[in-house]
């Protein structure tokens, strides 16, 4: 059984439409992630990335509903800058 809590009601009532929201954000991820040269490595309906570049792996997951395309470019951003920083330090 899941406790829904306070709200809960919404949440069971937007359920389809915010895992389908998910699932997007996932997807934007995997492509803009394939898009900054990284390397997707599993292949899931899942809001669940796994990265590689070069020698170093990544696992990212969409946890939060509300999580827009403007985060994903966020953590892509963060993400190439670590990576860049990484390789350059």
């Amino acid at each position: 059984m899941i406790h829904l809590g306070p709200g809960g009601e919404f949440f069971h009532n937007q359920l389809p439409q915010i895992l389908d929201h998910q699932a997007a954000m996932g997807r934007l991820l995997r492509k803009s992630q394939l898009e900054s040269g990284w390397r997707v490595t599993n292949d899931s309906h899942l809001p669940l990335v796994a990265l590689a570049n070069g020698e170093r792996w990544l696992r990212a997951c969409i946890t939060h509903h509300q999580t827009e395309p403007e985060d994903i470019r966020a953590l892509v951003d963060a993400l190439n800058r670590a990576f860049d920083s990484l390789v350059s330090g």
